[in-house]
């Protein structure tokens, strides 16, 4: 039968770091018998290995989590990002396979990115107030994307090259 005050005794002292050696003979020279010693210190040996194997089980999960964490914020980041300047004189784009392209007008952050394309056609969703815009090349459209009232953004659809569409954005003014 284990000692189960023994074998915490033994746990906690080999927490210290305490060599398994050396904590037997100090129990020994305390009266305690070998086989009792052996008994408890192979039970407090048996939870020390289930803790590392907890341990391990808990570093991967974790480490699994940051991979998908690290690949979703990965996947959501902008390929490019214009700034108000950029947005005043206008922006060419050739927009590839998941470009996402971040912009700011009226001091407000927006993303396009290309929701379907066909041959002739491409539609673009932009959020985040989330305005689907289908355009067919050389067709061109202005938004309200802070819904003011004014129309505030400019887009055109200039060609599809290779599948890649090729877009011009700006910043418009109304007033």
């Amino acid at each position: 039968m284990v000692d189960k005050k023994m074998a915490g005794f033994i746990k906690r002292e080999l927490g210290k770091g305490i060599p398994l050696a050396k904590i037997k003979k100090g129990l020994i020279l305390k009266g305690f018998s070998p086989k009792t010693i052996d008994a408890a210190a192979g039970s407090s040996k048996k939870g020390k290995k289930q803790n590392s194997k907890t341990m391990i089980y808990a570093g991967v999960s974790i480490f699994v989590f940051l991979v998908i964490v690290i690949a979703i914020i990965i996947i959501r980041l902008p390929s490019e990002t214009f700034s108000k300047p950029d947005m005043e004189d206008g922006k060419e784009i050739l927009f590839e396979k998941g470009d996402k392209i971040k912009f700011e007008i009226n001091d407000e952050f927006y993303t396009i990115k290309i929701e379907n394309m066909e041959a002739y056609s491409a539609e673009f969703i932009i959020k985040p107030n989330t305005n689907y815009l289908l355009l067919h090349i050389g067709e061109e459209s202005e938004l309200d994307l802070n819904n003011n009232g004014f129309d505030d953004f400019y887009i055109k659809l200039r060609s599809i090259e290779n599948n890649y569409p090729r877009i011009f954005i700006k910043e418009i003014s109304e007033f």
